[in-house]
């Protein structure tokens, strides 16, 4: 693959596929998730818990919430919003249409934000205190690395992040990160792969 055509890297060193063609984010796209397991979202739960202290959570959306296993998770925990393109009906009693137009503890994005357009436009806009980010975990831009990579998916992944990069857009951004790791992998890494697989970050609002 050459960046060069096709992928620029943005001044935090994110790499963004240009001209993208859109794919429909629908409830049969939803559907399919292969990561979207129940123990991934007790495990979410878990771990915004351990970093982020429960008298500061008033109110979370899940940007991208998929099926809504974290959605309803967390919801026993802290009132919990929901925000997808997809309408599923389980979760129509979570469902906000606008995500901007609120103020939130705490925003995830949950294999979300590579999908986004413009992620500078959308942590701009996204009025949230804490932010935590799972985004699949590049080690490399090179060519060897990226048509063998597993996470490289032309027109679906539009952004992807090294861990440096992820840190240096969130600062930019104005966050300071609290915790940065592959905390996933014990669920969701493939016993083939050595590298870490997903990488996590939790974010606070300076």
């Amino acid at each position: 693959m050459d960046i060069s055509k096709g992928y620029e890297k943005k001044q935090d060193g994110v790499l963004h596929q240009l001209n993208s063609v859109p794919i429909q984010y629908d409830n049969a796209y939803v559907g399919q998730a292969a990561f979207s397991h129940k123990s991934t979202a007790n495990l979410r739960v878990g771990y915004i818990l351990e970093h982020i202290p429960a008298s500061e959570l008033i109110s979370v959306l899940d940007f991208g919430s998929g099926q809504g296993h974290f959605v309803k998770n967390m919801n026993s925990v802290i009132p919990t919003s929901a925000y997808d393109l997809a309408n599923l009906p389980e979760l129509e009693d979570f469902y906000i249409q606008n995500p901007y137009q609120y103020n939130f503890s705490l925003v995830t994005f949950f294999d979300s934000l590579e999908h986004c357009y413009d992620i500078g436009w959308v942590i701009s806009n996204i009025k949230a205190r804490y932010i935590c980010i799972s985004v699949p975990w590049c080690h490399s831009y090179s060519e060897y690395w990226m048509t063998k990579w597993r996470h490289f998916k032309p027109n679906e992944h539009l952004w992807y992040f090294t861990e440096k990069s992820l840190l240096t857009f969130m600062d930019r951004m104005g966050y300071n990160c609290l915790y940065r790791g592959n905390i996933e992998d014990c669920l969701r890494k493939p016993q083939y792969i050595d590298l870490p697989n997903i990488l996590t970050g939790i974010f606070h609002k300076r």
